[in-house]
């Protein structure tokens, strides 16, 4: 080992930079676990990488040290602390996190610009400039910005009297509502009370098509490996397709499945046929 490194190791200001660096890792590891859950649009992501930010940056201007690393300072002598150095080395590093998190961030581009579903409320603010920005891209009016906010009235109604119901509910089943799970509830209030609302669920196609992260392909792949071993080499490409749709879309155990197909004949035959396999 190096003398730096062993210095590094052996010296308990190693130690009160390591307790910091782990209290930022942690930060950094519930933000990534955020954004590569299924289904994360990239406003979602856009989202959460801003209030990662403000959390560091909030952080850096109090000078936030974690307890760990108090408990190790706090043992030091003053010829031992330098403590103008170590709140040099700190405020670095919370300033390189918070450079690093915006090129993070610039790199999705204008989903930045989108908003998402606030918690408490919907903004009119947020459906113009999202309306403004997807009929300036498209090169058209495709977004009636009249018959919008007629619209954005009645969700944020809707809205108003939800809010309660959902906070309730996360708090009974430890088990946060997703903004699409949200805004899902609200198409079928709308139905229920004929509402169109084409203009709100164009600006939510738009905004949720988006992918945050590719973790959901990376799956697939790694389930088309398993299903397309050497042993079924010879499986037909649509046979694959299909196994992949159940497994992705379907969200059964086996036993769900099983009787969920039990009972379909014409399915049951085709499964014993060999079209599924190409010679």
């Amino acid at each position: 080992m190096s003398k730096p490194h062993k210095n590094f190791f052996t010296d308990k200001r190693g130690e009160i930079y390591l307790w910091f660096i782990h209290g930022r890792l942690f930060l950094f590891n519930n933000s990534i676990q955020a954004m590569e859950k299924n289904n994360a649009s990239a406003t979602d992501v856009v989202n959460i990488l801003k209030k990662l930010k403000n959390n560091i940056i909030e952080r850096k201007d109090a000078k936030f040290v974690p307890l760990g690393a108090k408990k190790v300072l706090n043992t030091l002598t003053d010829e031992e602390t330098n403590i103008l150095k170590i709140e040099e080395d700190l405020k670095l590093f919370y300033e390189r996190c918070i450079a690093y998190i915006r090129l993070w961030e610039n790199s999705f581009g204008d989903a930045s610009t989108f908003f998402r579903v606030d918690e408490n409320e919907i903004k009119w603010d947020h459906f113009l400039k999202a309306s403004e920005i997807i009929n300036l891209r498209l090169k058209s009016e495709i977004v009636n910005q009249d018959q919008l906010f007629d619209e954005v009235v009645l969700a944020k109604e809707f809205w108003l009297l939800k809010i309660k119901d959902w906070k309730e509910e996360e708090i009974k089943t430890k088990i946060k509502i997703t903004s699409e799970e949200k805004w899902v509830q609200l198409f079928c209030h709308f139905k229920e009370k004929d509402i169109l609302a084409l203009n709100i669920k164009l600006i939510l196609q738009y905004i949720f098509c988006k992918p945050g992260n590719s973790a959901p392909v990376e799956r697939i792949f790694s389930l088309m490996n398993n299903a397309w071993s050497d042993e079924r080499a010879k499986m037909n490409e649509n046979t694959g397709r299909g196994l992949m749709i159940c497994k992705m879309n379907f969200g059964l155990t086996c036993n769900e499945f099983y009787e969920k197909i039990k009972n379909n004949i014409a399915l049951l035959k085709k499964v014993h046929l060999a079209e599924k396999y190409q010679y």
